[in-house]
């Protein structure tokens, strides 16, 4: 026949198994907050090479470079001459244009009204097109300053892009979205040379515009 355990026999066992969890669970909790400086040390001393994070950032003036380049010189120097040119082939028509004015208003006196309202119509539709053509060609160099700009910046994103890869640099940012900033992370001067020497045989060449579009 079996003996049966008595009710404090029992009260004493659980109390052991109790005490050896909770030994093993302070054990546990011990050996993990031992583990975690560790481990971070480890990431740290496990990376060499690595720097504070205000030598990671470039800063760069994306406008002052794009603005003191050779190649924006270049650019607006050809849209300049491609304007004087332009000017002095409508100096002519505006010179006619306004003879033809002076012509009708002396011979309104001595003309049908049928006559003058006629060579009246053909005047200002002169006028019109002449004002339409003046207003193509300024479009016409718009654009092409705007399309010469955006193709340079993009050269100097990629210029950018290869300085920042050589100094490893995490990001770069623009100067004037930074407060303070060491000089030394400044890459604009290296830019702007970079820039120059890719840009140096450029060639602009420009579309006449003079005419409305459609």
């Amino acid at each position: 026949m079996m003996k049966q355990r008595s009710s404090s026999s029992s009260l004493v066992d659980a109390s052991s198994i109790l005490a050896f969890a909770r030994w093993i669970f302070c054990l546990f909790i011990l050996v993990c907050a031992s583990s975690v400086p560790l481990s971070a040390h480890a990431q740290e001393t496990d990376q060499p090479g690595t720097r504070p994070i205000g030598e990671l950032i470039g800063i760069v003036d994306i406008a002052s470079v794009l603005q003191q380049s050779d190649a924006i010189t270049i650019i607006r120097k050809a849209i300049d001459e491609q304007n004087t040119l332009f000017q002095s082939e409508i100096s002519q028509e505006e010179v006619e244009l306004r003879n033809a004015e002076k012509q009708l208003n002396e011979d309104k006196t001595s003309i049908s009204k049928e006559e003058f309202e006629v060579r009246l119509a053909g005047f200002e539709e002169r006028v019109i097109r002449l004002q339409r053509q003046i207003q193509a060609q300024k479009n016409g160099f718009d654009r092409a300053y705007t399309e010469a700009q955006e193709r340079l910046e993009k050269e100097l994103l990629l210029i950018i892009s290869a300085i920042a890869k050589e100094r490893g640099f995490a990001m770069v940012l623009q100067s004037k979205d930074a407060v303070v900033y060491d000089t030394s992370l400044d890459i604009s001067e290296e830019a702007l040379a970079r820039l120059n020497a890719q840009t140096k045989n450029l060639k602009i060449t420009l579309e006449r515009r003079d005419q409305p579009d459609g």
